[in-house]
């Protein structure tokens, strides 16, 4: 890592959201933050019918660019050199700058991560290196950042272990499933499940007996749909959502305990459905981790599952920039 740098900038640019964060190189502690909903989504949005890379990319770095002056600027950092590394979607082909995925098997140290130095030109004249990081591609699979969290979060002490063989979990809009063996990830499954529940819960039939509030988990409805989805199979079992509403007398709340335990039900299956007894890591937030804790309890594989404290879970994105950072410090000018 070059001595000048003391400070880096991590941005998390997601479908639907944009974190920015200040990091002190010494420590790794967040400084200072911005989250928006400022997603790629809600870029392209803005920008209408244009289609240029050019009339994009100038979005996205105008976007960048003064998210970033503001937090230098409150940390006294405006005439300081700070590398800023982006994750996530930036580097996607509705992004930034569109980067080739990396390819599996993918070294979880980072070493076959694919990059790009940008340069971001802020008020004060100077520019400022940005490092775009690409995403990680099978066949017929692919993501983008979520291999930045996997590097990160197994290049902690405490999970260095399920570098060996395990099956590393993050849900989100799109579900993924990253089986690493051998301190590479080498395959990857990705489940609409987050998605799924919006679009159903939100904008079809079941919308009229589903509640969108975030509730704490009622178990017993949760499980049921567990149950029903393992028995019959998803498609089969959807409807059961307004009919137990109509016919019933089920709860909208309940209802909407059950759609999930249809969904993450569904998801969870398959990695009871996997050979072999590999550990399964669940890199989630608190009440996220509640659902899927038990839906595979009713799975019967509880005991092979760990959850991420939730409090770590701002900090393994950073921690997989930081290691990507310093691997490709020499590409920084």
């Amino acid at each position: 890592m070059p001595a000048n740098f003391t400070h880096f900038l991590s941005c998390d640019w997601g479908t639907t959201a944009f974190r920015l964060r200040l990091i002190a190189l010494s420590g790794g502690h967040i400084v200072a933050s911005i989250e928006t909903d400022d997603g790629v989504k809600a870029i392209n949005t803005k920008l209408g019918e244009t289609k240029w890379p050019t009339a994009r990319a100038e979005a996205f770095a105008e976007h960048l660019q003064q998210a970033a002056a503001r937090l230098l600027t409150d940390a006294g950092l405006s005439d300081t050199l700070v590398p800023i590394v982006v994750s996530g979607m930036a580097s996607s082909s509705i992004g930034w700058q569109e980067l080739p995925y990396a390819p599996l098997p993918f070294a979880i140290d980072g070493t076959g991560a694919r990059v790009e130095q940008l340069n971001l030109d802020l008020a004060n004249g100077r520019a400022q290196p940005v490092l775009l990081i690409s995403g990680v591609a099978g066949s017929d699979e692919m993501m983008r950042g979520e291999e930045t969290q996997l590097i990160g979060l197994l290049g902690m002490p405490h999970f260095a272990k399920y570098g060996a063989d395990s099956v590393v979990v993050l849900p989100g809009t799109h579900s993924k499933h990253i089986r690493v063996r051998d301190r590479q990830a080498v395959g990857l499954q990705t489940f609409m499940t987050g998605e799924l529940f919006q679009v159903l819960s939100h904008h079809s039939v079941l919308r009229f007996t589903t509640s969108t509030e975030n509730t704490m988990l009622d178990e017993a409805p949760f499980a049921d749909g567990v149950r029903a989805v393992l028995a019959r199979g998803l498609s089969r079992t959807l409807f059961q959502v307004r009919s137990r509403g109509v016919l019933a007398g089920k709860s909208n709340e309940q209802n909407r305990d059950y759609l999930a335990g249809l969904l993450i039900g569904d998801e969870v299956a398959a990695l009871a459905e996997e050979p072999g007894d590999s550990p399964i890591l669940l890199a989630m937030n608190q009440s996220m981790s509640d659902y899927y804790l038990a839906a595979a309890r009713v799975t019967g594989i509880a005991q092979r599952c760990e959850a991420v404290n939730h409090g770590l879970l701002d900090e393994i994105v950073v921690a997989g920039q930081a290691i990507l950072l310093t691997r490709f410090a020499d590409r920084l000018n």
